[in-house]
């Protein structure tokens, strides 16, 4: 015999999803408003007709002088930056979690120290730095710099991340015949597998 559906969970679905569509509501209505003119958009109306909707908007952007460099050069910056914050944070997640450090407490802490002040008092320092090394306006120059300002809070959530994984499990590696002198192969035999998103 099946289980009615019961009244709370409809109501927290239903209440659920209102909350999520009042947050998708300032991206639909940026969505929406990239299609309207100009004339559109100052006339304050809430919903355009369909003769104010139009793609000549689209086709500006992408007849602006070097527009497709630019996006690539995005996309690649971006994409380097995620890989590389993800790999080192995770390589320091999994050693913050699993090893005891002396100063580990410490090192959390200022760590997280930077991201309480504005980027901006760090824009000259950086600035200097990547003259120094002569990095200014080239891609490994915005990488380096914007993985060193996300790789401390990656590395707090990764930790909190790998603390949630038992320890058991690398006691089950070691069982298993993994060497506890190379953690990378307790890390790829359990911790990663359940690391990785599904």
């Amino acid at each position: 015999m099946r289980r009615p559906f019961p009244i709370r969970m409809i109501v927290t679905y239903a209440g659920l999803s209102i909350f999520y569509l009042g947050l998708l509501l300032p991206i639909a209505w940026l969505f929406l408003s990239s299609f309207r003119n100009s004339d559109s958009v100052q006339s304050g109306k809430l919903l355009p007709t369909w003769s104010e909707l139009t793609f000549g908007n689209y086709l500006e952007t992408f007849q602006i002088s070097n527009f497709v460099t630019y996006l690539v050069n995005s996309f690649v910056i971006a994409f380097s930056v995620m890989v590389l914050t993800v790999f080192l944070g995770s390589l320091g997640a999994y050693s913050l979690s699993r090893f005891r450090l002396k100063g580990k407490n410490l090192f959390m802490m200022a760590a997280l120290l930077p991201q309480f002040f504005p980027y901006v008092l760090v824009l000259i320092p950086f600035y200097v730095l990547m003259s120094n090394l002569n990095l200014v306006d080239s891609h490994i120059g915005l990488i380096l710099t914007h993985t060193s300002l996300t790789l401390p809070f990656a590395l707090w959530m990764l930790t909190g991340y790998f603390n949630a994984i038992p320890r058991e499990l690398d006691q089950a590696a070691l069982i298993d015949g993994c060497s506890r002198f190379m953690p990378r192969e307790i890390s790829d035999h359990a911790t990663s597998r359940l690391a990785k998103p599904r």
